[in-house]
């Protein structure tokens, strides 16, 4: 297992156990390792690393590997989440008619490594807050270009949870769906797709202008339109119920 996705992973183990200060700087480390490979063995793509390099520094592999050597330790310890941390609910909590008001306490469901099923309430939106894993095996369907987008988009989440208003969320979130453009037929890449560009809607909504309102609103109808049956129902229905109150807002 390289080290971009050792840290990554890391980095999803630790948000799923509410370390979320822990999990930024894995997903740093995640992004770093993974830009020190780029600089050596990718010289021909300048663009990606001008784009990204300016997001982290190089001791953040450092950090990264001190906390992957105390990781059992921080498991066992009391959780570390920003202030700003929202309470997380499942379908059943806005399915449409329910009035999509959060059940008290939500309910929390186990999920396959790559399916982020877990959805955050973010204000009057709906964020897909579980992060992705990188794949141990099967990499045939993962591409490089996917695995950079997924470290990316794992960032713009862990920013989004520490403060809604993030304009770096915003911006990892625009980067991981220009590095995942190219995979715009692969089904596989549906899911990961439909919750960066529902995750930048929602910053677009909250805090955008008006542009980045109505083209965020529109390429997440359109990815929706074009994802395919498989996807995440759960997911689905969040995304469906943002549309909902997204066409409110632009209406009024």
């Amino acid at each position: 297992m390289d080290l971009s996705m050792r840290f990554n992973n890391a980095g999803v183990r630790m948000l799923d156990a509410g370390q979320q200060v822990i999990a930024m700087d894995l997903f740093r480390g995640a992004l770093e390792s993974k830009l020190a490979y780029e600089r050596t063995h990718r010289p021909e793509r300048p663009d990606y690393i001008a784009s990204t390099k300016r997001c982290v520094t190089p001791d953040c592999v450092t950090t990264a590997e001190e906390h992957l050597v105390n990781e059992d330790k921080y498991v066992h310890h009391e959780p570390v989440a920003f202030s700003l941390a929202t309470p997380m609910v499942t379908e059943d909590n806005f399915l449409p008619g329910k009035g999509n008001v959060p059940k008290t306490p939500p309910a929390l469901f186990e999920s396959e490594p790559e399916n982020p099923t877990l959805i955050r309430q973010s204000g009057d939106y709906l964020l897909v807050a579980k992060p992705f894993a990188l794949p141990l095996s099967d990499c045939s369907r993962t591409s490089t270009q996917k695995r950079s987008a997924i470290i990316v988009f794992n960032l713009g989440l862990v920013n989004q949870l520490a403060d809604a208003s993030s304009s770096k969320a915003a911006a990892f979130y625009e980067i991981s769906a220009s590095l995942l453009a190219n995979e715009l037929y692969f089904p596989h890449s549906n899911l990961l797709r439909i919750a960066i560009l529902n995750n930048f809607a929602v910053w677009s909504h909250g805090y955008g202008d008006e542009q980045s309102k109505r083209a965020s609103y529109e390429l997440l109808i359109n990815a929706l339109a074009e994802s395919s049956s498989s996807l995440d129902q759960t997911v689905r229905k969040a995304v469906q119920v943002n549309m909902e109150r997204f066409r409110e807002g632009n209406t009024r």
